[in-house]
């Protein structure tokens, strides 16, 4: 309550407005806090286990191999604390995929070895499951011109 009124009169109403600075690593929605983790892509790929920053500190963050750029993950009770009542909101960790910019030689010769792979897969599943599909063959294997 404020101060009482002129001559007597009811005591006026005290409005407080708070303003949050924005926050150079965090985003805030209510008890949810956010933030965007930059990982490389082998890493994504390969999974690992990362300490990330929290409001409260750090916490450890297992990231499963294959994530995806901007796979989200969530952790509970590392958000802000409840204003009235008990417990702490979540944190949402989105994936930010880093690309090197600078490749060495031989990191260069690997990523176009890994994609000649990736490229071969791709093509082999893709023709299989074309000739299996013109032969009314479903999921069946054909082997050197035989159907089985």
């Amino acid at each position: 309550e404020g101060e009482g009124g002129r001559r007597g009169g009811p005591a006026g109403d005290l409005y407080v407005v708070i303003h949050v600075l924005p926050h150079e690593l965090f985003q805030r929605d209510g008890q949810t806090v956010f933030l965007r983790y930059p990982l490389s892509m082998v890493k994504a790929a390969l999974g690992c286990e990362v300490e990330i920053p929290t409001v409260h500190g750090t916490a450890q963050l297992k990231v499963p191999p294959g994530t995806q750029p901007g796979e989200r993950f969530t952790l509970h009770g590392q958000g802000v604390p409840a204003l009235r009542g008990s417990g702490k909101g979540a944190m949402v960790v989105e994936i930010q995929l880093q690309v090197p910019k600078k490749l060495t030689k031989q990191q260069k010769e690997l990523l176009r070895e890994f994609g000649e792979l990736c490229a071969e897969s791709e093509e082999e599943g893709f023709f299989s499951r074309l000739f299996h599909s013109y032969l009314g063959q479903g999921n069946k294997k054909v082997h050197a011109g035989k159907a089985g």
